[in-house]
């Protein structure tokens, strides 16, 4: 064929060979490298009318590349549907998923690739990179090390080191990560594991050459600076070089926001803190009493096997909720669900015009339809609360007190309190997955705005809603782990258990999923308390908005 003729191939033959035909010349194109030439020759074939599953992956990489993500899905979604057996197809729309966050969807793509040819390496690796981006962290693992027995030369390797760094294990992400720069020198998750090992052992100044290092690579994306550039300020941190410090944090940021601002585009015109004051003005405008949100009983049991007290544990992020979770969940009785999205269903009428009114008006029939479908959810994320104190432990579901007052009036409400300078400041330092909330963290002044909007929200709520809740701050967890802890089980009804302060095997065995894994293996300490004072400089922009905040919950004007 041509590069110039874009004419179908020769009408001689059945049509299906025709199409073999064409099929057959894009993908020839593909693997000697032309991708221009085939992603040309698959859009014409596609106009044309000749379906294809490679002709639509082939058209999915060209739109990918120039940045229509939405359409490449559709294209592989269609692909897909067309011959779900085909693990090249599979195999692309479950790294796409995964790239646009639908990880449940891109992890039972992926899974069916893996049952249908558990020999491809590739698919062992994208079904661990999924898990990973959803937080399976032990699945993720296992799938790696698949990967790796498959592939002894493939890229498993780094991301078995960047594992054992985030569970705390220097000596097994310095030996994977070894291996993994064999293969490829410039391997960024190996890199970003080595220094995170020498983070964790306290050598800043070999974490700071070992960034530096990494960043001086002139083809370094902006996803790989967004992390080089955020452990070199943990490296300055700690050396207590905060000005440089403060400075790398800006320019990681801004790298993130460069890497994710195609997929978080809806979140820059339309911040998480605008959605939170809105409902806020919607919820003073349905004027609603505690009275509104009793609800009559159900007909029949919602649930063949509760739990034996329901727990709700929120707060802001990186304000102690990981840290009290995992103490928790040490308990025998206790079963416990760390950031997952159970409470979705009903969550919608949060940000209707009407939303509350209906919320207010809902009949035990239809509140029935949405616990089910919050206890299958709950469920489906692998957690059995029957006979447990079930404890659901995701920090924006403040923005949900409500949904949980009419749904659930019996559970029990821990929030968690820190001192809001060190909140935002911790979120501004941190590398967060990639989200909405995460977009608004990356900036000190939107992440002020932030948490001030949401708790304004949460107040307002708690001024007008009957809650059993109870202030559980991180400072006195510190300070007394063991009495702070206490006090908590006596409001959730539990009795301490000792095992309870063995907190950090969880994160030692890497199923901690969220930025305090690390800080976890390493014990309770001080460091993060009044953390923000090195930084009062650097943070004048965003004081005063948090100042009512710090005088609120009892921090003081130091």
């Amino acid at each position: 064929m041509s590069d110039n003729a874009l004419s179908l191939p020769p009408q001689a033959g059945p049509p299906q060979e025709r199409v073999l035909a064409w099929v057959a010349d894009v993908l020839g194109a593909a693997k000697a490298g032309d991708w221009p030439k085939a992603i040309r020759w698959a859009e014409h074939a596609l106009s044309q009318g000749i379906e294809h599953p490679k002709l639509l992956q082939v058209r999915a990489v060209g739109r990918e590349r120039s940045g229509r993500l939405d359409e490449a899905l559709i294209d592989l979604e269609r692909a897909y549907r067309i011959d779900p057996d085909d693990v090249a197809v599979a195999n692309a729309l479950g790294v796409r998923l995964t790239r646009a966050g639908a990880h449940d969807r891109a992890m039972g793509v992926l899974e069916a690739a893996v049952r249908t040819r558990p020999d491809i390496p590739d698919s062992q690796f994208n079904l661990g990179a999924a898990q990973l981006a959803a937080g399976a962290l032990v699945d993720a693992r296992a799938s790696f090390e698949r990967a790796a027995q498959l592939d002894p030369q493939g890229p498993a390797f780094g991301k078995l080191a960047l594992l054992a760094a985030h569970r705390g294990d220097g000596v097994e992400a310095r030996s994977m990560a070894a291996r993994a720069l064999q293969i490829a020198p410039a391997d960024p998750d190996a890199r970003r594991a080595l220094i995170e090992a020498d983070i964790d052992d306290r050598q800043f100044a070999k974490a700071e050459d070992g960034a530096r290092d990494w960043l001086s690579i002139a083809s370094l994306g902006p996803n790989a600076r967004h992390q080089a550039t955020g452990l070199l300020g943990d490296a300055l941190d700690g050396q207590g070089r905060a000005a440089e410090a403060f400075q790398a944090y800006a320019d990681s940021n801004a790298a993130f926001r460069t890497t994710y601002a195609k997929s978080l585009q809806a979140f820059q015109t339309r911040p998480l803190s605008a959605t939170f004051r809105d409902m806020q003005t919607a919820f003073a405008r349905a004027d609603l009493g505690a009275e509104a949100w009793a609800l009559a009983p159900s007909l029949a049991p919602v649930d063949a096997a509760p739990p034996r007290r329901h727990v709700f544990l929120m707060g802001f992020m990186r304000s102690g909720t990981t840290l009290l979770e995992q103490a928790l969940a040490r308990h025998p009785d206790v079963a416990a669900l760390e950031e997952t999205e159970a409470l979705a269903a009903g969550a919608d009428l949060l940000v209707r015009a009407d939303g509350f009114d209906r919320l207010a008006d809902l009949d035990a029939p239809e509140a029935d339809d949405y616990r089910r479908a919050y206890w299958a959810a709950v469920r489906g994320a692998g957690v059995e609360p029957a006979g447990k104190v079930f404890v659901d432990k995701l920090p924006f579901n403040g923005a949900k007190l409500p949904l949980i007052a009419k749904l659930f009036p019996e559970a029990r409400i821990v929030f968690a309190l820190r001192d809001p300078r060190d909140v935002v400041f911790s979120c501004f330092q941190r590398r967060l997955r990639p989200n909405g909330y995460a977009y608004e963290l990356s900036d000190l002044a939107d992440a002020a705005r932030l948490y001030d909007a949401y708790m304004s929200l949460v107040s307002r709520y708690r001024a007008s809603l009957d809650l059993q809740i109870y202030d559980h701050r991180h400072e006195a967890l510190v300070d007394d782990f063991e009495g702070a802890v206490r006090a908590v089980c006596e409001h959730i009804g539990l009795e301490f258990d000792p095992a309870m302060t063995a907190f950090g095997a969880s994160a030692g065995r890497g199923q901690v999923s969220s930025q305090t894994a690390r800080q976890l293996q390493g014990g309770v300490n001080a460091r993060g308390v009044g953390r923000w004072r090195a930084y009062a400089e650097q943070m004048a922009p965003a004081l005063p908005l948090l100042q009512p905040w710090v005088e609120a919950f009892g921090y003081g004007d130091g």
